[in-house]
């Protein structure tokens, strides 16, 4: 029961019907919905979907919840694919082997290597290499230094009929160009001798800058048929070195921090290729999206969230007769939604304070349905106004800042308007603070209606720190 003055000082009795305690529960559910969605935009998808279903489970049937069904059921279907979702390795996307990869950086350690016991060449997979003009062009591109080293078995001296050729940094202005060279006629028994030639970035149109010749004493290297060789291509900062065996034999500059793709021509007997280097960051990016973008057309396709909500969340909000609809006079709710008191007199529609003359500030929280970045606050105040002195705003993640403070106008003229720069941060609730000792009389509170950048919006929940509908 709560007693409340009438006409001619009588007192009466206002029955707290059983909708009083979910009038009360709603600004429960309001907060603890905007903490479901505030850990939903965080990331923190595992915390967001137990935070769900909990609220579903805590307050069943609840009118606020059904009407945001389709929302709900949205943050849960993210939130289960989310916290399931593994970033997948990136040996998924090449079919060599990934001996390492650095995903700060992006430097990754290609092998492709020749089966055990095998005949013949290296096979390189399509998926990896792209084979155009008898040339095999990595498909990745590089922006950081990277290299590429190629080992295989000196052919028969007959079979030496084309030179081994690797290309680096080739981009849209030039590449630069490595033939690993050998006489063609050597009679049987002979040793052969191999050397490098560079070319600086060929332009597009097959001119070349510069050719540097490394075939000086000293630095020829002789194998036989059948003994392993190695060749390696390094590209560095300002510079492009060739190496055979571990030996330096030719660098030519390059402009600084340019760099591309690979690809390499005819080596012979190939039995193992190893590519490092810093892989192109919107390459990788890429392929995680659609990675991402797969599995979860995949997971849309099986999964039914309905299974994992209850049945009520669905089902129309129930007519409800007039004592189960009523929320008591003066009660803190009454202050939702619009204004429906008379301003000029005391009114069992608006919020008022358990007593006229209260020692401390008493204080009403309004929760609104959407988070907003807001410019302009109205406060319709009844009966005896100007007891309003501070008005604070609560974001998504319940830091409270205040916003307006000072005396709100002792007068019926029409709501109170409080304008300021649109707030930086997304607005969830409003916190009105009366001083009741200013102001003689009844300080009420009717509505108070929120403009921001999605349009107005009145409180669809409300607390108080006292009202009369306790008494």
């Amino acid at each position: 029961m709560g007693w409340r003055r009438a006409a001619g000082g009588v007192l009466v009795v206002v029955a707290l019907m059983p909708s009083a305690v979910a009038a009360q529960d709603s600004a429960e559910v309001a907060e603890m919905y905007g903490k479901v969605e505030r850990a939903h935009e965080a990331g923190s998808w595992k915390t967001a979907r137990s935070s769900l279903l909990g609220m579903l489970e805590a307050y069943p049937q609840d009118a606020y919840l059904m009407a945001r069904a389709d929302e709900l059921a949205e943050m849960l279907q993210t939130c289960t694919f989310e916290s399931s979702y593994k970033v997948p390795d990136m040996q998924e996307f090449f079919a060599g082997q990934v001996k390492s990869f650095k995903d700060r950086s992006g430097e990754i350690e290609i092998r492709y290597s020749q089966d055990k016991g095998a005949e013949g060449s290296l096979d390189l997979p399509s998926r990896d290499f792209e084979f155009r003009g008898n040339r095999h062009q990595f498909r990745v591109p590089f922006t950081g230094p990277h290299q590429i080293e190629i080992t295989g078995v000196m052919p028969a001296y007959g079979e030496m009929d084309r030179q081994p050729e690797i290309i680096a940094c080739e981009r849209a202005a030039g590449h630069v160009r490595f033939l690993f060279t050998w006489p063609t006629r050597k009679g049987p028994g002979k040793r052969v001798d191999i050397w490098s030639i560079g070319s600086v970035f060929v332009s597009s149109q097959g001119q070349e800058a510069k050719v540097e010749d490394s075939r000086k004493p000293g630095l020829k290297f002789s194998l036989m048929h059948g003994e392993k060789y190695d060749l390696k291509v390094s590209a560095k900062d300002s510079s492009v070195v060739a190496t055979i065996h571990g030996i330096a034999f030719l660098s030519v500059d390059k402009p600084k921090g340019e760099y591309g793709k690979l690809k390499f021509g005819w080596c012979p007997n190939m039995e193992e290729v190893v590519i490092k280097g810093i892989l192109d960051p919107d390459w990788i990016r890429q392929q995680l999206e659609s990675h991402r973008a797969a599995r979860w057309a995949q997971f849309q396709a099986d999964y039914d969230v309905e299974t994992e909500l209850p049945a009520w969340l669905f089902d129309e909000p129930q007519e409800e007769d007039a004592s189960e609809q009523q929320i008591p006079a003066w009660h803190a709710m009454q202050a939702a939604g619009p204004p429906d008191a008379d301003p000029t007199q005391d009114d069992r529609n608006a919020w008022a304070p358990h007593d006229e003359q209260m020692p401390e500030p008493q204080w009403i929280e309004l929760t609104y349905a959407r988070p907003d970045h807001i410019t302009a606050v109205q406060v319709f105040e009844v009966c005896s106004p100007g007891a309003l002195a501070e008005v604070y705003s609560r974001d998504e993640r319940g830091t409270l800042r205040l916003l307006w403070s000072g005396s709100s106008p002792e007068t019926h003229e029409g709501p109170f308007e409080i304008t300021f720069e649109r707030t930086k941060y997304r607005v969830q609730s409003l916190k009105l603070v009366l001083d009741t000792q200013r102001v003689e009389g009844w300080n009420e509170i009717d509505a108070v209606k929120l403009t921001g950048e999605g349009g107005e919006q009145w409180a669809v929940a409300a607390k108080a720190s006292s009202s009369f509908a306790d008494r």
